[in-house]
This record gives structure tokens, C-alpha cells and sequence, in this order.
């Protein structure tokens, strides 16, 4: 009994950390080469790696975008995103900025052209980025602004590889000219290599006109804005006081 009396008693045992993050700190620089190339580099003031997930949560995110011919300079700004590094891809649900154009410090390959035009800038939320695949896809609203206008549209998928823009839905478009023209369709589509505009239901509104169709093209020229276009199927037109 005396023995059992002053026996020390079993000390609690101390709870262990939860082994989920591995690392955090600040600094953070990921780039993909393509030989002596640049393709790609994502950068972020702070990052935190978890285990159990293979994730890192990134702060102050930038992502740079080259092309794998060198031809390409568009940037993604994020205050903070998901890192995937088994799948390549970034998603960030906040405020995402995209600028498609060009960006100093990058040299291009040679013969490659590079826009000499104003970039254009696309703000948007819910965005994924596939760094693999080189594609960005929101399913959000998106407003943009472009040196002759600005408009918005719901849903986007950017392809950095073929030089792409699908905007999927509601695509409103406002072009600041001698005459401003607000554009309406169903869908857009923006091929930078062929210097087309496609559009699905497109309707052209001017004070006192408008004219609408099927579908239509917009031709650009080598600075990417617009020469000419083509209206095709269920042309119609409206003015005030007649058709």
C-alpha cells in the first residue's frame, strides 16, 4: 500500500502535430523549359505544402505563359491558389486577372511575331489553369477590356498552346469607335493564328439600326483588330422608321 501510495503517477501523453503540412514558407518558383526555352513559370510570395493531399496553397501568385515556341507573353495574377504538382494544375476561386499580350523580359524565337497591339484584360473568379494542357477555364462571369472596347460574357476556356478564347455565353461586346457599336451573341470563338472572330447569333446594335444573323466572322489583320467581316444565314436588318 505504501509503495502504491507513492508510485509516480503516468504522465498524459502529449499530443502529436498533425503530420498534414510538410512544409511553409515564403518564396516559391516553378518553371518548365522546353531545351534552352522558357515555356512557363509560376512564381508566389509564400507557399504551404500539405501532405496528406499533395497540395500547396500559394499567396501573391504569378503565372507567366511563353509558348513553346517562344511566341506567346500572357500573364495570371492571383492573390491566392491551389498547386497540384501531380496534375499541373492551378485553381484559384478568388479574383483571377488574365493579360493576354506582350510582356518584357521574354526574348521571342526567331521569325516568331509577336502583337504589337494593346493587351487585352480579362478579370474573372473560379478559375483553373491546367499547366499541361496550357489551358485556363472559368465557368464564372468575366468582364474584359481590349484597346478599342471592353465587354463580359459567362464561362471561358483560353488555350495558351493554340491561341485561343472561347467565350461560351451571354457575350456582350462594346466597340469604341467614330460610331459605338455594342455587339450580342450566344457564343464567341477567337482564333489568333487564322485572325478570326467567329459568332454565333450575332446581333450589331447602333442608335437606329440593327442587324443580326445566324452567325458571322470577324477578319482581323496582323495586329489583331478587326478589317472586315461576313454575316451568313437569316440576315436581317432594322432601322428606325423602317427595315
Amino acid at each position: 500500500l505504501s509503495r502504491h501510495r507513492t508510485a509516480p503517477k503516468p504522465r498524459p501523453h502529449a499530443q502529436r502535430i498533425a503530420p498534414s503540412v510538410i512544409n511553409q514558407q515564403n518564396g516559391f518558383s516553378f518553371a518548365n523549359t522546353d531545351g534552352n526555352r522558357t515555356t512557363f513559370k509560376a512564381t508566389a510570395k509564400k507557399f504551404i505544402d500539405y501532405r496528406d493531399t499533395g497540395k500547396s496553397k500559394l499567396e501573391d501568385v504569378e503565372i507567366q505563359i511563353f509558348g513553346k515556341a517562344g511566341d506567346r507573353h500572357d500573364l495570371i495574377t492571383s492573390h491566392a491558389c491551389d498547386y497540384d504538382s501531380n496534375t499541373g494544375q492551378f485553381y484559384s476561386d478568388g479574383e483571377v486577372i488574365i493579360t493576354l499580350g506582350s510582356l518584357p523580359g521574354q526574348t521571342p524565337a526567331p521569325g516568331a511575331s509577336v502583337a504589337t497591339s494593346e493587351p487585352t484584360v480579362i478579370k474573372t473568379t473560379g478559375l483553373l489553369y491546367d499547366q499541361k494542357k496550357g489551358t485556363a477555364t472559368t465557368e464564372r462571369p468575366l468582364a474584359f477590356e481590349f484597346r478599342q472596347g471592353n465587354g463580359t460574357a459567362t464561362g471561358a476556356v483560353y488555350n495558351s498552346t493554340e491561341g485561343t478564347v472561347w467565350l461560351r455565353s451571354d457575350v456582350v461586346i462594346h466597340l469604341e469607335r467614330d460610331r459605338p457599336v455594342d455587339i450580342h451573341a450566344t457564343e464567341l470563338r477567337y482564333f489568333q493564328k487564322e485572325h478570326q472572330i467567329q459568332l454565333n447569333k450575332p446581333e450589331f446594335r447602333r442608335v437606329g439600326q440593327m442587324v443580326t444573323s445566324a452567325a458571322g466572322t470577324v477578319y482581323l489583320d496582323e495586329k489583331q483588330q478587326a478589317k472586315s467581316g461576313l454575316l451568313d444565314g437569316d440576315v436581317q436588318g432594322t432601322m428606325e422608321g423602317g427595315t
